[in-house]
């Protein structure tokens, strides 16, 4: 493999490892964990929307954490269904499955204030707010349409 100076980007935990076993003699971005993503959805947007983007975390790495938080019970059967659905077609069908059950989970929550406090607490590396009306949280920030699809703290 040719030397390069610089090696950036995600990757499981093999890129990783390897990362770390370059840094000093290749510049590196950084050494990431493990892909997360918690999504905080009412009813509002798509069930393949969302059950799609559980699924980009969770194909990169079976140590992937990928959760939606939301209201409705029904909700989040219907993204259940629409997991399963996507899965059957993704060629990287066994890590991602093995992501969702080993560190996946749909919780439902009694209302989207609620919700806010359990995504705070589990402080994902990547959130999703694909939700349809404003939500403020104690710092001011909202959820809603006006809101970019997914964010980087």
């Amino acid at each position: 493999m040719p030397r390069v100076d610089k090696i950036v980007g995600p990757g499981n935990r093999y890129v990783a490892a390897a990362k770390r076993l370059v840094y000093g003699t290749v510049d590196i971005d950084m050494v990431a964990g493990p892909s997360e993503i918690v999504i905080l959805s009412n009813e509002k947007t798509p069930p393949p929307f969302i059950a799609a983007d559980l699924i980009s975390q969770a194909e990169h790495d079976e140590m992937a954490l990928a959760i939606l938080i939301t209201t409705s019970e029904g909700y989040g059967r219907k993204v259940m269904e629409e997991l399963k659905k996507q899965l059957n077609s993704l060629q990287r069908k066994k890590i991602a499955e093995t992501s969702l059950s080993r560190r996946g989970a749909i919780l439902v929550v009694k209302d989207l204030g609620r919700a806010m406090e359990v995504a705070n607490r589990i402080a994902p590396s990547i959130w999703s707010l694909p939700c349809e009306r404003r939500v403020p949280d104690e710092e001011g920030e909202t959820c809603g349409r006006g809101l970019p699809g997914s964010l980087h703290p």
